[in-house]
């Protein structure tokens, strides 16, 4: 992006502009807005109004990016934002971020750029957010309709779905973002709206595509776990394909590729966690099912569940996310008791340890020091 959208005029006294922010602290914003106080062209005096304390600073016109002007007689006092990013006046990074900003105050999270939905993390419940009204919303209009869809993250599942049913062409739905923004409930969500628009809007899905939701579960247990940043981080990727058939039905979903970070099954950063099934598991079982298991409830007795120390895992409700994954887990067919017992192995293998064996006076080989522990793996 341009570092500036000035025009060949310059910028005039009064005028609204934003600089870049020179300083290194992340808890200030990237840029600070101002209004000229004189301009000769070359250079401008600008009168920082936001983290600025009321400083006037000099600075290069090329630096500066013109703001949106604020009209109080069309937002009621309020600075207007627009729903998408490219019908600001004045485009740049600093605009962009301002008017995504100002939406997010408002609690609405999500903006467009063009056919691009950005969405911040709310970090809270929003009241109606994800309601089947929500959904009915980010339908595509017809030509004759006025107005357009709100930004939301169904407006993307929307036309991909428009299109699909349109070209009988695929279509992919990419979605990024750093730890913590939000891409596992993006694409529970997206799936939702899926699901829910391949069933006819309200009519009782079909079992297919019942499935297709119930995978979420399973995915988030086996692949997801708490980090510094987030306590609920996808440690995978992967690329999942839904079809649909000529009715626009789903018909099935398979995923090609799938990328896991195993490397955390033994060891962690410290301050973060393991897989969450681990857990779910230790505290979702009955006790019967533990013991035969060779498991108790005390996460901290297992090696590989405290390799970076106790993390915390605030905000997870283990009790009822391991119902949840169980019943998943009997909609794939996955077989549980299986899949626990390999679980439970793990765990206890991670506790085997080893004692080096001496031939004179020489470190010749190792073996298991505690070999009760191997019993109960196996």
């Amino acid at each position: 992006m341009a570092s500036s959208l000035l025009s060949s005029e310059g910028v005039a006294e009064g005028q609204r502009v934003w600089i870049k922010n020179k300083s290194s602290d992340p808890r200030e914003p990237p840029f600070l807005a101002g209004t000229v106080v004189e301009a000769d062209g070359t250079t401008a005096k600008i009168a920082l109004d936001n983290w600025g304390s009321g400083e006037t600073v000099a600075v290069s016109e090329s630096e500066l990016d013109v703001a949106n002007a604020v009209s109080a007689e069309l937002s009621g006092g309020e600075e207007r934002a627009e729903p998408d990013n490219c019908d600001l006046l004045q485009l740049s990074e600093a605009t962009l971020l301002h008017n995504t900003l100002l939406r997010y105050r408002r609690d609405e999270i999500y903006t467009f750029t063009g056919p691009i939905v950005t969405s911040l993390n709310p970090c809270k419940p929003i009241d109606g957010l994800y309601s089947t009204e929500r959904m009915k919303a980010a339908k595509p209009r017809e030509e004759d309709e006025l107005g357009a869809p709100n930004p939301h993250i169904y407006s993307v599942g929307a036309n991909a779905y428009k299109t699909l049913c349109e070209t009988g062409r695929n279509q992919s739905i990419v979605v990024t973002g750093i730890s913590g923004a939000g891409k596992t409930e993006a694409n529970k969500y997206l799936l939702k709206y899926l699901v829910w628009r391949a069933s006819k809007e309200g009519t009782e899905s079909s079992p297919m595509a019942q499935t297709v939701l119930d995978s979420t579960p399973v995915f988030e247990a086996f692949g997801n776990a708490t980090t510094v940043m987030n306590p609920n981080s996808s440690r995978f990727g992967k690329f999942m394909r839904v079809l649909f058939d000529d009715a626009g039905c789903i018909s099935g979903a398979n995923i090609s590729t799938y990328l896991l970070e195993k490397s955390r099954l033994a060891l962690q950063q410290p301050g973060e966690t393991n897989f969450h099934i681990f857990y779910q598991l230790l505290a979702g079982l009955d006790d019967g099912a533990l013991a035969k298991l060779h498991l108790g409830r005390d996460s901290a007795s297992f090696h590989y569940l405290t390799r970076a120390g106790s993390g915390v895992r605030e905000g997870l409700d283990d009790v009822n996310e391991f119902k949840a994954t169980h019943s998943s887990m009997q909609t794939l067919g996955l077989r549980p008791d299986d899949v626990f017992s390999i679980l439970a192995g793990i765990l206890n293998l991670g506790n085997v340890t080893f004692e080096v064996v001496e031939e004179n006076n020489a470190e010749r080989a190792s073996k298991v020091s505690n070999p009760d522990v191997i019993a109960k793996a196996e």
